[in-house]
């Protein structure tokens, strides 16, 4: 992975402060000297496509899940052309630029820019997606509209950029994308081997909540899909029976005192208060954002109005075995809709659940504990491992563009 780099063999002042020093044949420009915006509008029938922090400009045909806006309004979207720099006016500042491959059209949120001649725009793609000038999107973009960063092209073109000669543009952009393949090849491989992980953890979870620990028990029909055959000895129970859901309560951030107990919205901790709502352990269950997410907590602590929590108050079973259930559960199929989605507390109280006896739920609990964390460990390092590669592409990025290293 390492590359072994030389430096330039001369260095002169950039002549703008965030850039440092640059080799002695690069320069730098302003913006309105290399790029011209294109304001061509939609005339019908182009390919729809959308830019994004990962993925650069992409054909939204070829994207999932996304929202079907075949028939919205589009008489306001823009052209644009291969090579062309494609950017969002809100999000620059963090990332979401790219290079066209395509003729298509993008929506008024982006800026596009027409590279004049003696530029490669793969360079410059590369070199906005630098940190430094992620800062200055998010500082030239400040407090124009509503206080969001929105950087217009008129700040745009007002912002220099580095340009060292043209063969010397490619060059980098040739190595730089050699190099940025490999790295998001590796990082991919290791985001499916967390999917594959979570899944073992779910799939592990669910076995012994409905199973049990005992692979010689003699197991019968639940009836209920989601739990399948389920040892002879354990009742069949709706959750009303077995635990009652709380709501949360209301807690502005304005009205929270210093403190050390943490507040808990719909997906984990929100933040900390004075004083807790709950008994230790708690579960707590998102009813709404993300409804149905379920958390387990040893402490006490404040669950908000986004949530319902158990504690000992309202169930005599074993709340940690209880969290591991209700986590594979499928809570979030169980929702209302009243403008915003959320979790019906009716309808997850009549959800049927399998119930062993307390001493079983403590041993299947103790056991999920210790595979889980195994689990969670292995999970925990490739993260770093991901984040450590991602730290290295943006380093690696940063020197190619700004000289710091000799392609």
């Amino acid at each position: 992975m390492t590359t072994k780099l030389q430096t330039y063999p001369k260095y002169k002042d950039s002549g703008v402060e965030w850039f440092d020093r640059i080799p002695l044949e690069w320069k730098t420009i302003r913006n309105l000297g290399i790029f011209s915006e294109r304001i061509e509008r939609a005339k019908g029938g182009e390919e729809l496509l959308s830019v994004s922090i990962s993925r650069g400009v992409t054909k939204q045909s070829e994207l999932e899940n996304e929202k079907d806006s075949s028939n919205d309004d589009k008489s306001n979207y823009k052209i644009t052309e291969p090579n062309d720099i494609a950017y969002n006016k809100m999000r620059m500042w963090q990332g979401a630029v790219g290079v066209s491959r395509y003729h298509g059209i993008v929506s008024p949120a982006y800026i596009i820019l027409k590279p004049k001649s003696g530029v490669e725009p793969r360079y410059l793609h590369y070199q906005y997606k630098t940190q430094v000038y992620n800062e200055l999107s998010y500082q030239y973009g400040h407090g124009i509209v509503d206080d969001q960063h929105s950087l217009r092209y008129w700040q745009f073109k007002a912002l220099h950029s580095i340009l060292p000669p043209l063969n010397t543009q490619q060059r980098i952009a040739d190595f730089l994308d050699g190099k940025t393949k490999i790295v998001d090849e590796l990082i991919e491989k290791k985001e499916k081997l967390i999917a594959l992980l979570r899944e073992k953890r779910t799939a592990l979870i669910t076995r012994a909540v409905t199973k049990g620990l005992d692979p010689r028990a003699t197991l019968k029909p639940s009836g209920v899909e989601w739990l399948g055959r389920i040892p002879a000895g354990w009742k069949l129970k709706r959750l009303k029976f077995i635990a009652r859901l709380q709501y949360g309560e209301s807690l502005s951030n304005e009205n929270r005192e210093i403190g050390e107990v943490q507040v808990y919205g719909s997906n984990g901790p929100v933040g900390v208060h004075s004083e807790a709502n709950t008994k230790a352990p708690a579960i707590i269950v998102g009813r709404k954002g993300s409804f149905g997410a379920v958390n387990y907590t040893g402490k006490a602590v404040f669950a908000i109005d986004t949530t319902y929590f158990v504690d000992e108050r309202w169930s005599k079973d074993d709340l940690k075995w209880l969290s591991y259930c209700m986590s594979v559960a499928n809570l979030n199929d169980i929702s209302f809709d009243t403008g915003v989605p959320g979790l019906s507390r009716e309808a997850v109280h009549n959800k049927l659940f399998p119930l062993p006896n307390v001493r079983e739920q403590k041993q299947v609990a103790d056991f999920l504990d210790t595979e889980t964390a195994k689990i969670d460990k292995a999970v925990a390092l490739i993260e770093a491992q991901i984040e450590k590669l991602k730290e290295y592409r943006s380093s690696l990025i940063y020197s190619a563009v700004t000289g710091k290293i000799k392609i």
